[in-house]
C-alpha cells in the first residue's frame, strides 16, 4: 500500500480524489489547482460539458436553464392560446352565418308568401272566390283544368297568371301549404320553415283579411 497521505480540502477538510480539480463536498477548488479554475469554461463563454463541478458557473447554468424552461413554456402558452382563439372566432363565425342564413331564407319566404296574399286576391277579384284546396296556389300560375269544362265555377273568368314567377317551393326545398277555407272564402298560406314547428308556421303564413 501507498503510504502518500490523501490530500484533503483546506475549507471543508475533506478527502480529496487524486487529480481533482473541486472538492466534491464544498465545491470549492483545490488550493493547489485555483489558477486552473479559470480554464474550465471554453472560449464561446459555454460550460464545458466534461466538466461535472463548475461551482463559479452552476448559478449562471442554473438560471441559464430556467430561462429556457420559461421561454419555451411562454412559447407553448403562446401557440395554445392563439389556436384556442382561433378555434373560437371560427366557431362564432360559423354561427354568425348559419343565423344569417336562417334569417335571409325566413325573409324570403316572407316576400314569397305576400306575393301569394295579394295574387290570391287578384284571383278572387276575377273568380269569385279563392282557390280551392285542390287546386292550391298551383291556380295562381296555371289556369286550373276544370275551368274547360265547367264555366258556372267562376273559373271562365281567370285571366292569369296572378305571379311572374313558380313559387310552390319555400326556400328550404318544401312546398307552401295552402287551405281553402268554407265555400273558398277564406285561405291560409304558410311555410313550415326549415323544421315544421308551430312558432315557425304562425311566423311564416297569410291569411285572408276577412
Amino acid at each position: 500500500m501507498s503510504g502518500t497521505t490523501p490530500e484533503t480540502c483546506e475549507s471543508c477538510g475533506a478527502a480529496l480524489a487524486t487529480g481533482a480539480r473541486f472538492c466534491v463536498a464544498c465545491y470549492k477548488p483545490v488550493a493547489s489547482r485555483k489558477n486552473r479554475a479559470r480554464d474550465l469554461t471554453s472560449p464561446l463563454g459555454k460550460d464545458d460539458p466534461t466538466i461535472v463541478f463548475v461551482p463559479q458557473n452552476r448559478e449562471a447554468r442554473l438560471k441559464r436553464e430556467k430561462l429556457r424552461k420559461r421561454i419555451t413554456l411562454f412559447g407553448m402558452l403562446l401557440v395554445l392560446g392563439g389556436s384556442a382563439a382561433v378555434g373560437l372566432w371560427h366557431s362564432s363565425e360559423r354561427e354568425r352565418l348559419a343565423k344569417r342564413r336562417v334569417v335571409a331564407r325566413e325573409e324570403l319566404a316572407l316576400r314569397e308568401i305576400r306575393l301569394f296574399a295579394d295574387a290570391l286576391e287578384r284571383f278572387k277579384t276575377d273568380v269569385g272566390r279563392y282557390p280551392t284546396s285542390d287546386e292550391g296556389i298551383g291556380s295562381l300560375m296555371a289556369k286550373p283544368a276544370t275551368a274547360r269544362f265547367d264555366g258556372t265555377t267562376g273559373l271562365a273568368f281567370w285571366s292569369g297568371p296572378y305571379l311572374d314567377g313558380y313559387y310552390e317551393l319555400d326556400p328550404w326545398g318544401n312546398d307552401y301549404v295552402y287551405r281553402s277555407g268554407k265555400d273558398s272564402q277564406s285561405y291560409e298560406v304558410f311555410s313550415n320553415g326549415p323544421d315544421g314547428d308551430e312558432p315557425t308556421r304562425r311566423r311564416l303564413r297569410a291569411v285572408s283579411p276577412n
